[in-house]
This record gives C-alpha cells, structure tokens and sequence, in this order.
C-alpha cells in the first residue's frame, strides 16, 4: 500500500532526519578520536546508518523512484516519526552511556580540568619556551608578575631572574629557589628539565610561609620570657641574699642587744651568781657571733622566754603562734626586739603580744612601760625588722602615742607563696 506524503510531511521528516544525522555523526567521529571500542562503538555504527538511510530516502520522494523509496513510501508518516523517536532515543542512551564512561578515561580534556583545577602554577613549554600545556593559575600568576598570560616560558623566566616583573611584587628569597610575595599569596618557583621538555612550577606557599612567621614570632617571645626566667631567678639570688645578710644583722643585734641589757642589770644589782649567769651569756653570744649556735635557737619561743627571765621581762602572750615557719619566725623576732626596746627604753619590765589568725595573721605587740616622747624613728632593729616583714609579703605599723604600738599584718597562705 503506497501513502501519499504531504510536502509538510517530507519536508519536516527531512529536517529532523537531518538533525538526527548530523549528531550521530557527530558523536561517532568523537568516540572514534577518544578511541572508545565495544558495543558502544557498534550501537553508534548502527544508528548513524539507520538515520542516514531514513533521511535519505525521504529526500529522494520527489527524485529518482528506488526500491528504498517504494519502501518508504509504503510506510505512513505516523511510523516513521516512529522511527526516528526510537532512533533519538538510542542515541540518547548512547550519549549518557559514552558520557559515563568518559569519566573513568584519561584524555587531554581530563588531564587539562585537572591542572586547573590544581592551586599551584604548572607550565610545560619547549626548550625555546614554547607553552605546550599551562595551567589557569600559571596565567592568573604570570598576568600579575609581567602584565599578561604565560606566552613564553623562557622569556618569563629570564624577567623572573632579572627581577623585571611589578613593583608591588616583594622578593623574599633567591637563594635555593625563588620566593615571590605577590599580593597576599606567597609562590616559590620551581624549574626543571625532562630531556626536551622544561617543567615550572609555582607552588603556593602561603600557609607555610604564615606559620613559619607565626613560629618565629613564638621563638622570639620563648626567648623573652626566658630571659625574663633568668633575670627573675638572679632577683631570687638577690632576695635571698639580703635575707640572709638581713638575719645575720639581726642576729648580731639580737645577740649583743640581749647581752648589754643584761651587763647593764647585772652592773646596778650585782652578785656573785649573777656575775657567773652574765659570764655564761658573754660565752654564749661569742659562740653565736661565730656561728657555732644553730639558727633556729635563735627563732624558738623557749628561748625567747629564757632571753627575757635573763632580762627581768614578763612576756604576756594571748593568742597561738603560727603554724608557718617563716611567720612565725618573724613575729617570734618581733617581740624580742619590742622585748629588748621595753628594757632599754620604755624601762617596763612586761611586755604584751596578742595574736590572732581569722581572716589574716595579725600580731599587735606592746608594753607596760613609758610611752615615746616623739614619734619613733626606725633604726637598727626595728628598721631591719620592717625589712623583713616586707620581704615576706606582710605590713608592719608602728604607733606611737598615746602608747607604743607595733602590728604586723600578714595574709594567710604568704608562706608559700
């Protein structure tokens, strides 16, 4: 049965059998350049055949009558439109299958996406530097350095050398490579030779550069701080120095202060027991002059006791001594020297401590004799005593009228701090 096609008909086949020609030949001669082989190959040979034969037996309607013309006119137009449906169809599946597998393949295309995809600047040029494949960031690098894209890589590198590239490019290094500072990244290049083929590279260096000045600038602060260390450990050597300077004064002064007021006593009511207690003591305070009597006798309650029995002192104490040695030391040295000041100045013979230890040390220290006749001036004793009290983190305070006064203050904890 032979139908007869309108010219609409013809002329409209002819133009989508005409498209549909061109994109299989189209994708059968990239297949064919990519080098793809199997069914692919095969279902892509088929179809662009079946196309070209469709189309061109509609274009041949109207010209010379053929056995393939017979066949094309004894189908209706609805089949083969068909036709051409199914033959779209196929090449789309072709297409997405061949795109597919397109991914898994190694072509000049890929390698190209995945240089420029990289963040370094990759050039391979000739020996006379002719580019032969460069990436976009070797451009972008180049346009910044000289003004325009990588045309010659010989011809750039020698400007690179010659440091003829933007003023606002900084040099930072030319010893082993070169380091250039452009704008906010920092780029060591790099070149190498593969036989006939130059290789330069531009790496970006920038976060090892920034933790590089990062770990400098820590450098420079661990070698403040240490000499910050040895200075503050030869302040220790001096603190602890004048300490010890400072409690030998005192002890001397404790000593021959202890002496005298008792050589004094034993003057004005003198007997024979008396004269051999005043050898014993002369005996004793040379052998603490020479440090043969150990420190700590000179720091214990008891024999703060005895000192005063031997001095005619009453030492009237309210309160516990601390428990921190070194506290305790002090305020035990404090009442001798209020102790030996009672008797040498004030002539009382009883002396009062109170001491209490709630929310801080406090010791407050007094005497029954004559109060001060002007404001007391810090000498000797009391001035090496205030010293001390410093030096431990405490306060001393002297008062002087209407009675004499003196309060030592510490925080609680001060001795290990």
């Amino acid at each position: 049965m032979i139908y007869q096609m309108t010219d609409i008909d013809r002329i409209s086949l002819a133009i989508v059998g005409m498209i549909l020609l061109t994109v299989s030949i189209f994708q059968l001669v990239y297949m064919i350049g990519l080098r793809i082989k199997g069914k692919l190959l095969f279902f892509s040979i088929i179809m662009t055949i079946a196309t070209f034969l469709l189309t061109q037996g509609i274009a041949d309607l109207n010209g010379e009558e053929t056995s393939w013309c017979f066949f094309i006119c004894s189908q209706s137009v609805k089949t083969i439109w068909f036709w051409f449906s199914g033959i779209a169809v196929i090449q789309a599946a072709i297409r997405v299958s061949f795109l597919a597998a397109k991914q898994n393949m190694l072509t000049a295309d890929s390698i190209r996406e995945s240089l420029n995809a990289l963040p370094d600047g990759i050039c391979f040029s000739t020996l006379d530097g002719h580019p032969l494949l460069v990436n976009k960031q070797m451009h972008k690098i180049s346009q910044q350095l000289f003004g325009d894209g990588m045309v010659n890589e010989r011809y750039c590198y020698e400007r690179l050398l010659a440091r003829d590239f933007n003023e606002e490019t900084i040099v930072l290094s030319t010893e082993n490579q070169t380091v250039l500072q452009i704008q906010d990244f920092f780029w060591s290049f790099h070149r190498i030779r593969h036989g006939e083929i130059i290789e330069t590279i531009a790496y970006d260096v920038s976060q090892q550069y920034r933790l590089n000045n990062e770990l400098s600038a820590n450098k420079q602060k661990l070698m403040e701080i240490n000499a910050r260390l040895k200075q503050y450990g030869q302040n220790v050597k001096a603190i602890t120095r004048e300490k010890e300077i400072l409690a030998a004064k005192m002890r001397i002064h404790n000593y021959l202060g202890r002496f005298l007021l008792a050589l004094r006593l034993k003057l004005e009511q003198s007997n024979e027991q008396e004269d051999n207690d005043l050898a014993v003591m002369w005996q004793y305070t040379v052998a603490a002059l020479k440090n043969e009597i150990q420190r700590e006798e000179d720091d214990d309650l008891e024999g703060l006791l005895q000192a005063a029995s031997v001095l005619g002192i009453r030492i009237c104490l309210n309160g516990d001594l601390p428990t921190e040695k070194n506290i305790r030391e002090i305020i035990l040295k404090a009442i001798f020297e209020c102790m030996t000041n009672t008797a040498r100045h004030a002539l009382g013979d009883e002396t009062q401590v109170q001491i209490s230890s709630d929310q801080k040390i406090m010791c407050v220290i007094t005497n029954n004799g004559i109060p001060p006749c002007k404001e007391i001036e810090e000498t000797g004793g009391l001035a090496n005593l205030r010293r001390t009290v410093e030096l431990a983190g405490g306060i001393m305070e002297i008062q002087s009228s209407p009675e004499f006064r003196l309060t030592i203050t510490f925080a609680h904890g001060k001795e290990e701090q």
